[in-house]
């Protein structure tokens, strides 16, 4: 027969999920030496998966956190709130004064965060904040870190002043992870906040993410927007892109905002050469070539307004082949532009006061497409004299 146990030695079962959700919970917490004192922080639990697991997780801490969108009903999950809409969490940051927020998202695998200014923390910033710290303690394997082609111009102008190396995959962490494996690499993500750190797990999950970055924050005793201050943004926003037949792209034209844009890139305009292998060379040599880059700043709206001064108006009587108002009223109308000579006539309608609106419109019209003619002919006339005709016989201003 099985022995009885008493007192002491009688065990305790667990319910399995919420063994599980305890072991998680000190995993995550594992991750980190810092306790995070004297931090105050704000998390958005997006009312999903972080709302079970992230008050315990923080409340093993010495930061002060409070906590949003963290009551579930089955619908609300990333409604309005989490990684995908920072407004809330922003604003409630500034207002209350806290360090950081931090935002996950409903599944709670993707980690954002915004600075004590309501500044948004993108993935790309949590990498090169990451990466650095790393470098520094000489834990970043390989001097390398991995994101993919949507990273951020600000992410490679980081890497390259800070001597860190970026490799570049295709969208997704999964693609992300797999170079990260095949290098021995130890960080990696996407600009969206899948960040993943080897040393700890071969998966995002934005709760590791969040206290990685904390830790950072925490030995730094800067503000947050000190700390990310060291990878800029530069919001790229592709318009066009002409492919042509035979493979490759011929034209690709995109528009690059932020302070200070134009004046950091405008350098870049001219002829650049470009050395590749094809893949039709079967022994191996290389050939050049050449890429035009134009870098020029972003046109204002064209608009023109008419200046009754710079007008002459004159009525005469209407013409044609007949009919109860021809010849017998004044009621068309010459308005003529005196700076550029231009005439417009109008003698459709009856009335006097409608043919001078009518002329006036397409004389405006006219004045309008004449200057934005004019300020499309300047931009040509100043990408042709930033790149020439962009064959190699034209003075080369970059060399890989």
């Amino acid at each position: 027969p099985m022995k009885l146990r008493t007192r002491g030695e009688i065990g305790r079962r667990h319910h399995g999920m919420r063994q599980l959700k305890r072991d998680y919970i000190d995993f995550v917490a594992s991750t980190i030496e810092s306790d995070l004192a004297g931090l105050k922080i704000l998390a958005d639990c997006a009312n999903g998966a972080a709302s079970a697991t992230a008050p315990e997780l923080f409340g093993r801490f010495k930061a002060r956190t409070d906590f949003i969108h963290r009551d579930p009903d089955g619908v609300n999950i990333n409604s309005h709130c989490g990684s995908t809409h920072l407004e809330d969490l922003a604003a409630a940051v500034v207002r209350g004064g806290y360090d950081i927020g931090v935002a996950f998202d409903g599944d709670a695998d993707r980690c954002l965060l915004v600075d004590e200014t309501g500044g948004v923390i993108d993935g790309d910033k949590v990498l090169a904040v990451c990466a650095l710290d790393m470098k520094r303690r000489g834990k970043l394997n390989g001097n390398a870190l991995v994101a993919t082609v949507m990273s951020n111009l600000g992410l490679h102008e980081f890497c390259r002043n800070n001597g860190i190396d970026l490799l570049c995959t295709d969208v997704g962490d999964r693609n992300v992870l797999e170079k990260m494996l095949e290098r021995d690499y130890r960080i990696g993500g996407e600009q969206s906040g899948h960040t993943i750190f080897t040393d700890v797990e071969t998966t995002g999950d934005g709760e590791v993410t969040a206290l990685q970055f904390l830790q950072v924050l925490a030995r730094s005793g800067e503000k947050a927007s000190s700390l990310v201050s060291c990878c800029a943004v530069y919001p790229q926003v592709l318009v066009n892109v002409e492919v042509p037949h035979s493979g490759g792209v011929k034209e690709a034209i995109f528009s690059v905002d932020g302070a200070g844009a134009y004046n950091r890139l405008k350098y870049e305009s001219g002829v650049h050469r470009v050395q590749r292998v094809p893949e039709t060379e079967t022994q191996g040599r290389i050939h050049t070539s050449t890429a035009t880059v134009a870098v020029m700043p972003q046109a204002e709206e064209v608009d023109f307004a008419l200046d009754m001064k710079d007008l002459r108006i004159d009525t005469f009587r209407s013409s044609g082949a007949g009919g109860q108002h021809i010849n017998k009223t004044s009621s068309a109308i010459r308005v003529t532009h005196l700076p550029t000579g231009m005439v417009v006539e109008c003698q459709n309608e009856r009335s006097q006061f409608q043919n001078k609106d009518k002329a006036l419109e397409i004389l405006r019209s006219r004045l309008l497409a004449q200057k934005q003619k004019q300020q499309q002919d300047a931009i040509n006339a100043s990408r042709q004299g930033q790149v020439g005709t962009g064959d190699r016989s034209e003075k080369i201003r970059t060399y890989n």
